[in-house]
């Protein structure tokens, strides 16, 4: 009887055979070009799975008909042609000006140079004053240009996937974060006569204050040369097509595409 009984089963139910040899029991719904849908015998009214024919050797349906699928080659995949990110105007306009503030405050760093090495030569709380308060509208521009500098290269990057340099950019906020902490407590020192001769110091704040500057500015040129060759490389691209022919098989053609 329990013979009978399984004999019996089986006729009710198809059996899908992979190429590693597993067997899966199973009512097949329908065979698509390169799929095949399926629910589980044990679960009739379950989720509908779909296998790759690829997997396949065989399908033995319930009424002893059998399906091999030994020479089914798996799907290709169409691949998709590069496309390059698109290159604004206004995004090559923030970097450049984004450099050109760099540039700008090598203004007032010569200008308190200047104003230092006249003040070192002055005897007297008159000379150490004129360099304490110098330092002051110098510290107001490298905070306030700087950063817009830097938020002027970093969305461009962003949106383009350019790097500019990053090296530069880091030794850019290192020095920077150096130079305020040194052109505060050089005020300090020269407003407070606690040092003797605050003209090294004082000098040695605004040289942080130029090579900050400096690192950011050619930062934000090599993001301008990046997004400039990316946007003239953005006139020829590469592309891949799969072509079909009647007899269904697939060709893989590559190319350029050139935009005038």
């Amino acid at each position: 009887m329990l013979v009978m009984l399984s004999e019996f089963l089986l006729l009710g139910q198809d059996v899908i055979v992979k190429k590693n040899g597993e067997e899966i029991k199973a009512k097949v719904e329908e065979v698509q070009n390169y799929d095949v849908k399926y629910h589980r015998f044990d679960n009739l009214t379950g989720p509908l799975y779909t296998i790759s024919k690829a997997e396949l050797a065989s399908i033995k349906y319930e009424n002893g008909m059998v399906d091999s699928f030994a020479n089914i080659p798996a799907p290709v995949t169409k691949p998709s042609a590069y496309t390059p990110p698109v290159v604004r105007e206004k995004d090559l306009r923030r970097a450049r000006t984004g450099m050109v503030l760099d540039y700008v405050i090598y203004a007032p760093v010569a200008a308190s140079i200047v104003v230092g090495i006249v003040a070192g030569t002055s005897s007297g709380d008159d000379g150490r004053y004129m360099m304490a308060y110098t330092l002051i509208p110098n510290l107001a521009i490298t905070t306030v240009f700087i950063p817009i500098s830097a938020s002027q290269g970093s969305w461009p990057r962003k949106y383009t996937g350019v790097e500019g340099n990053t090296g530069l950019r880091t030794a850019g906020w290192i020095i920077y974060g150096t130079y305020m902490a040194g052109g505060l407590a050089t005020g300090f020192l020269t407003g407070g006569n606690v040092v003797e001769n605050p003209l090294p110091l004082y000098l040695s704040v605004l040289v942080l204050d130029a090579a900050a500057a400096t690192c950011f500015a050619l930062d934000n040129g090599k993001t301008y040369k990046q997004m400039k060759e990316l946007q003239n490389s953005a006139y020829i691209q590469p592309t891949i097509n799969i072509l079909n022919d009647r007899m269904g098989h697939n060709y893989m053609a590559v190319g350029i595409r050139v935009n005038f």
